[in-house]
């Protein structure tokens, strides 16, 4: 039962994923109707060729970029989330990158902690 639940959301995300995706080659400061959207992507001729040019040259470049990159900060959240905490924290001594963290304190000053092999607190 749960496993068909997903099953739909998956469907339906996918479903306005498609929506959003067909939306956003539309939809820009030059407003194309939905239905040359629709016939520039099936590879029809259209009467304005201008619409085409923009239409494969920007907006469709355009909307795969925002895809992928939407996809990639999902990923990403997700291993960053799936990582138990005290693993996530660096501890061995020979690695030289440090993790820091910057906070705001109040009346202007912030307060900075430098995860590393020393572990260090100041406030600016």
């Amino acid at each position: 039962m749960i496993l068909k639940k997903h099953f739909i959301y998956f469907i339906l995300s996918g479903f306005a994923l498609l929506l959003f995706f067909l939306l956003n080659i539309s939809l820009g400061s030059l407003q194309i109707p939905f239905s040359e959207t629709l016939k520039s992507l099936s590879g029809q001729n259209l009467e304005n060729e201008s619409y085409d040019y923009i239409i494969r040259n920007y907006r469709i470049p355009k909307a795969f970029t925002a895809v992928l990159t939407g996809s990639g900060l999902a990923v990403s959240g997700l291993m960053t989330y799936s990582v138990p905490i005290p693993s996530r924290v660096i501890t061995h001594p020979r690695i030289k990158a440090a993790r820091t963290v910057i906070r705001p304190e109040g009346s202007g000053r912030f307060w900075v902690r430098t995860i590393s092999a020393s572990r260090s607190r100041s406030t600016i």
